[in-house]
């Protein structure tokens, strides 16, 4: 008891000086464990995720040259207990965030004085772009971290230190590569002053070549071997040096301005960032002061030049080194310390309730992207088709057990025969291949909301969606559009989509618009080999279909049937060169074993087109009483897209009475009494109606003449809706208004 007694007072004394950093610590460690992401936010994280499952850099993961010392702690953390290999690499992030709050105090002590060390770490932790990348996968913090160990132990031991610096150096080099070079310069300045040492000089290069071989040399073997890792590097440094200068350049769009808020608050930061540097030439000799000032030199040229420039998580570093020369500033310019810490103060709580919702969205919420595929793969088995891009994704979710579907990239569907299985298909897509609208696909759309945490993002993967059963745009197809909230897909004059599995023979039907100035076009269709004939389509709009025999091959495996589309006329509109022949609204599947989703119609020309409903008898809508309706002559027709379940009818007769009215859907009928005001009605799909067609609804009713009204009217149409396999009609909420 006496032992630990004096064991607790010498840790408190030890600690007396430092408080307040042990203070910041711990608030720094809630503002990191209290915020670990919800799966990976960014490409790159996916990759070194499934890097730490199974380094292989020659399939970008991660990507090369690889992280070597990142991936191996990452093993470590996870080895420990972590729930997964991403969890490991956030749990390593926040960690080592810790350790570099503590060596950015020392830092500061020794630039700027022990009076502000605190509020320097205190800025500099809060900072939006380190903040935001504190708790992640990527190996920015860390390496930044391990890096200000070294530079503290420079600042506070001198030349003295300089194998250990070198250590750490390379230890940051190897926890992320591509600031190397930055590194290597440090590490070369620093060789410099010790040049007289040639003991020094060994050792350091003993113990940085030890950490290099141990570190990468067992990772290197896994990956297949020296001439793999080789050709992988080769490789990824040609593309990357092939794609340099090529992202935005504007100043919302770089990272640095990104990582701290906006363009007003990163200036006035690097305003202030700069005076406290030249301040500094008073307190450094002019030796180190230039040396310094190269080095920072060579860190913006390497961030603005040759990394990706828009990316806030590269600024890491250069952000947490400027909070030090902004507290400088700050100093210099308002003398006061009162004032200084007042500044300091407002700044780091601006910068943290500023940052604080893009965190908690990260918290609660998956990348959309990696929510699709979660969708996408809920329900196995399945086979997924994904966006190219996206693959990253699907190797981190399959590596650690979260995706149990069969999958393949878009660029792999190219294939004479496209023998893809058509049944529990998902399309997952960020922005391409195009899909169909069709009445067998279901799309679930996710998307960031939180515009906070798409400023402080790499503005990728922030949308997407997971298609089941989708109608794919192979080839000869523009971008996904909308038109008044409704989605449609330009088709050239030669395209191929890919049906969702037919298991018997049916009939297909697209809801199809011509471009301005063709009234009229011939489209001839192909299903596989078989040539379905052609159609014409004429008008404004139209619904141009084909019946598709069975197709006993792709039918006995549930692939995909790739169909064919050839159109006679296309049109160029002004600053547009796509070859415009078909714009496709919808595609309606009528053939086992698809059942058609639910839908709700009103009898609006433009609606009815676009959910392949047919109408005939039918007058334009015109508004009645408190909703639009449209009027029926005394017999008209509906030809909707059903599947066993129910027609919903919203009726109304303002005439006198009322009106009875028959009504017929295929072969079932019955007689309906419709009052003068709205009122709801259903009626059952015929029995032998079991999978999607096509069936005719009727509504026969007495003619009747309006006062001032030369039409022979019927009753009032306002809404028609499918619902597909519902109980009984009963049990149904009867609606009374109309929209």
């Amino acid at each position: 008891m006496r032992v630990s007694r004096l064991f607790l007072q010498r840790v408190f004394q030890a600690t007396a000086g430092h408080r307040g950093l042990l203070l910041l610590l711990l608030v720094v460690a809630a503002s990191r464990f209290g915020f670990l992401p919800r799966g990976p936010w960014e490409q790159d994280e996916a990759l070194l995720a499934a890097g730490v499952v199974d380094f292989d850099p020659l399939d970008h993961m991660p990507h090369p040259p690889g992280f070597p010392l990142w991936v191996l702690l990452g093993r470590v953390v996870w080895a420990l207990g972590a729930p997964g290999p991403l969890e490991a690499l956030q749990m390593a992030s926040a960690l080592l965030s810790l350790l570099g709050v503590a060596a950015m105090f020392f830092v500061a002590r020794s630039l700027v004085g022990q009076s502000w060390a605190l509020a320097a770490a205190t800025l500099a932790a809060f900072l939006p772009g380190v903040w935001v990348h504190a708790a992640r996968g990527f190996s920015e913090t860390p390496a930044a971290a391990v890096f200000f160990v070294a530079l503290a132990l420079w600042l506070h031991r001198g030349p003295a230190s300089f194998p250990l610096c070198l250590f750490f150096l390379t230890a940051a080099a190897l926890i992320r590569p591509p600031l190397a070079p930055w590194f290597f310069l440090v590490g070369l300045l620093w060789a410099w002053q010790v040049r007289q040492n040639g003991k020094s000089l060994l050792a350091a290069a003993l113990a940085s070549l030890a950490l290099l071989l141990v570190t990468l040399g067992p990772l290197v073997l896994e990956a297949g071997g020296w001439q793999y890792y080789w050709e992988s590097l080769i490789t990824h440094a040609w593309e990357h040096s092939f794609l340099l200068g090529t992202e935005e350049a504007t100043l919302e769009q770089i990272g640095w301005v990104k990582g701290l808020g906006g363009p007003l608050p990163a200036l006035v930061f690097s305003g202030v960032g700069l005076v406290g540097w030249l301040s500094l030439r008073q307190r450094l000799s002019s030796h180190s002061f230039w040396l310094a000032s190269l080095a920072g030199l060579w860190l913006v040229y390497l961030l603005l030049l040759v990394h990706n420039r828009t990316y806030p998580r590269y600024w890491v570093l250069a952000l947490q080194v400027a909070a030090v020369l902004v507290v400088q500033g700050l100093v210099w310019v308002l003398r006061r310390r009162v004032w200084v810490l007042a500044t300091v103060g407002a700044g780091t709580l601006f910068f943290s309730t500023w940052t604080y919702p893009a965190l908690r969205h990260m918290r609660d919420h998956p990348l959309p992207v990696v929510e699709a595929f979660l969708k996408a793969s809920a329900t196995p088995p399945c086979t997924v088709v994904f966006q190219d891009e996206l693959f990253s994704f699907r190797n981190f979710l399959a590596r650690t057990g979260a995706f149990p579907c069969a999958s393949l990239r878009y660029s792999e569907l190219k294939s004479p025969a496209f023998r893809l299985a058509g049944e529990r298909l998902f399309l997952v897509e960020e922005s391409y291949p195009s899909f169909l609208s069709s009445s067998v696909s279901r799309v679930s759309s996710f998307a960031v909301n939180e515009p906070r945490a798409v400023a402080l993002s790499q503005g990728r993967f922030l949308q997407a969606a997971a298609v089941e059963n989708p109608v794919i745009v192979y080839a000869g197809g523009s971008v996904l559009e909308h038109e008044q909230g409704h989605p449609f897909v330009w088709l050239y004059p030669q395209a191929t989509v890919l049906l969702p599995a037919l298991s018997a023979a049916g009939r297909l039907t697209m809801a199809v618009e011509l471009p301005p100035g063709v009234g009229r076009a011939t489209v001839r269709a192909w299903a596989g080999d078989v040539d379905l004939g052609v159609e014409e389509a004429a008008g404004e709009r139209a619904l141009v279909g084909w019946s598709v025999p069975l197709l006993p091959e792709r039918a006995g495996h549930g692939q995909v049937v790739p169909l064919r589309l050839q159109a006679d006329q296309f049109r160029k509109l002004a600053g547009d060169y796509r070859p415009l022949a078909l714009k496709v609204f919808f595609v309606s599947l009528e053939f086992p074993p698809w059942s058609a989703k639910p839908y709700t119609v009103n009898p609006e020309p433009r609606e009815l087109h676009r959910k392949a409903v047919r109408a005939a008898r039918v007058f334009a809508p015109e508004r009645l009483g408190e909703g639009e309706g449209a009027w029926c002559e005394p017999n008209c027709t509906w030809e909707l897209p059903v599947s066993s379940g129910r027609v919903g009818l919203w009726l109304s007769a303002p005439r006198p009475g009322g009106a009875q009215v028959i009504v017929s859907l295929g072969t079932n009928q019955m007689l309906l009494q419709v009052p003068p005001e709205v009122t709801y009605a259903e009626v059952p799909t015929p029995p032998e109606v079991r999978f999607a067609q096509r069936v005719l609804l009727t509504l026969s009713t007495r003619p009747y003449q309006a006062p001032n009204d030369p039409r022979s009217l019927g009753v009032v149409v306002h809404r028609l809706a499918f619902y597909p396999g519902l109980p009984l009609a009963q049990s149904l909420p009867v609606e009374e208004t109309t929209q």
